[in-house]
């Protein structure tokens, strides 16, 4: 966050504030912060770095370029698929952070076209944003030892295949992942080439909507928390469930450890930013992802990564 600090001695002579600007005061006590530092964790694309500020009703974001508003969220929740409205409507402030993505990124497209000279009239919104995010992915590279490597401690699950029968699908995955992972650390930059601004009022409300989960509510409970989106039929007959319970019943007091359905929590994956189940993701005592893992894993292999921030039985 950049602050300007203006040393001067200023003497203001004020009225007393009525009682709804105290209101809106106290409403609005985080105004001039960023998302990621009042709501740590909450933001995980375009809006980690915007910043929170008293805007007028019904306005939910703005930038120089772009606006949203409670009417355009309404709206894009009522399009949604209707088995999924009730978690996009707890997540409201994750359906608002995929909007500025895709309004943000198409905006960069125009500017850099118009500056360039390059006609893009013709472009849809899919090309825009393609357009954007490409040098992100282009710089993307898979390495003989990456591949190596996800197949020795993938091996179990891959039916005893060679490497060599699935190196290709290998160097596939890690390719899309990392071009994934470049995308997301892009958009979560956005904040500081564009100034963008998010209702303090409205994050308020909706940010303590969107942490009634079951990780959220472990997440940040002070102590460390091991969570996996995996599913019933995942992993072979004994499935990583199994192996969660006995890392629970060795850990109990010193870790949460959290198991969710993906099909069932397919907004709260998202934001996650989980692709594949199974995934693991290890949070420290204050929230921080500290370990992540897509495939499973063995209980020694657990342990291991436990024991490497300090978590013992």
């Amino acid at each position: 966050m950049r602050v300007t600090a203006i040393m001067a001695l200023t003497v203001v002579f004020m009225s007393p504030l009525s009682a709804q600007e105290k209101a809106a005061e106290k409403t609005n006590s985080a105004a001039g912060r960023e998302v990621c530092v009042v709501y740590k964790g909450l933001a995980t694309g375009a809006l980690v770095h915007a910043m929170l500020k008293e805007l007028p009703d019904k306005i939910i974001l703005r930038t120089e370029s772009v606006t949203i508003t409670e009417e355009e969220l309404g709206q894009e929740l009522a399009a949604a698929p209707d088995h999924l409205q009730d978690e996009l409507a707890q997540n409201a402030f994750f359906v608002v952070e995929q909007i500025a993505a895709r309004k943000l990124l198409i905006f960069l497209a125009r500017r850099e076209a118009k500056k360039s000279g390059t006609d893009v009239s013709g472009y849809d919104e899919r090309k825009l944003i393609q357009r954007t995010l490409e040098p992100a992915r282009k710089g993307v590279k898979v390495t003989t030892a990456e591949i190596a490597g996800f197949y020795r401690d993938n091996r179990r699950s891959l039916g005893g295949a060679s490497l060599e029968d699935v190196r290709k699908q290998i160097e596939y995955y890690l390719r899309d992942r990392k071009e994934k992972e470049a995308v997301v650390s892009y958009l979560q930059g956005l904040g500081k080439q564009l100034p963008i601004e998010i209702s303090a009022k409205w994050l308020k409300k909706y940010a303590a909507t969107a942490r009634n989960n079951p990780l959220d509510k472990h997440r940040w409970n002070g102590k460390s928390t091991l969570v996996a989106f995996s599913g019933a039929s995942c992993c072979g007959p004994d499935g990583l469930k199994a192996v969660l319970e006995t890392i629970t019943k060795k850990y109990g007091k010193a870790l949460n450890v959290v198991y969710l359905e993906a099909r069932g929590w397919q907004i709260l994956a998202a934001r996650y930013n989980v692709n594949s189940i199974p995934t693991l993701i290890l949070f420290d005592q204050a929230g921080s992802e500290v370990f992540r893992k897509n495939g499973a894993l063995t209980g020694k292999e657990i342990e291991r990564e436990l024991g490497k921030i300090g978590i013992t039985p």
